[in-house]
Parts: C-alpha cells; sequence; structure tokens
C-alpha cells in the first residue's frame, strides 16, 4: 500500500508532453509506469521527446529563483516536487535525459504496510 502525495504525477506528465513532446513536429508518445520493487514503489514517466542537457536538469532542479526565460519555464514545478519528495518522503526525482532521445523522470516511494 502507499500514500501517493497529491500532485506528484499529474505535473511530471504535464511537463513531458509541454516540454517534451509538443516540440517535436511529429509529436511524441509519454509512457506511465508504476511497479513495485522491494518494498517500494516506483514511478516512472517517460517520454521520446527533445530531451535536455544534464546541465538543464541541474538549473531546473537547483536554482532558487528561475527567471522568466522560455528555456526554463515549468521547472519551477519540478523543483518544487523535487523539494517535497525530500522533505516529507526522503527521497528525490531521478532524471534521465540527453537533447534529441527523450526524458525518463523516476520516483520511488517506500511502501507502507497495510
Amino acid at each position: 500500500m502507499i500514500k501517493l502525495p497529491p500532485l506528484l504525477i499529474q505535473p511530471l506528465v504535464e511537463n513531458a508532453i509541454r516540454h517534451g513532446i509538443a516540440n517535436r513536429l511529429e509529436g511524441g508518445n509519454v509512457l506511465v509506469r508504476v511497479k513495485e520493487a522491494g518494498g517500494s514503489f516506483v514511478f516512472e514517466i517517460e517520454d521520446d521527446g527533445i530531451g535536455m542537457t544534464g546541465e538543464h536538469i541541474k538549473e531546473l532542479l537547483e536554482h532558487d529563483q528561475i527567471e522568466a526565460r522560455t528555456d526554463l519555464q515549468g521547472g519551477v514545478g519540478l523543483r518544487n516536487i523535487h523539494k517535497r519528495l525530500k522533505y516529507m518522503q526522503g527521497t528525490e526525482l531521478s532524471i534521465e535525459s540527453a537533447a534529441g532521445t527523450g526524458t525518463k523522470v523516476t520516483i520511488r516511494l517506500p511502501g507502507e504496510s497495510a
């Protein structure tokens, strides 16, 4: 059993659509997976969109102030989710991405006894 924090998955899916596949002329795919592994629940949101560089990911997750730059819009949502997970659940977002190949965001949440 797991208690899923509100507004966790939806913004990640919206970001995958808005910032990943919507920027490709041919569109793309977003895949949402949930699996149980070793007493934890693993949530994966993966797209085959435009991807991001490691530097961009770092900026999205670490900057306290994000200016109104078009290349960083939407980052406040990711950073807030990252912070909430860190302080409330003791875990973090894991983001794998490369420019031109898409992005995969993974969250591992501990399961709870029923």
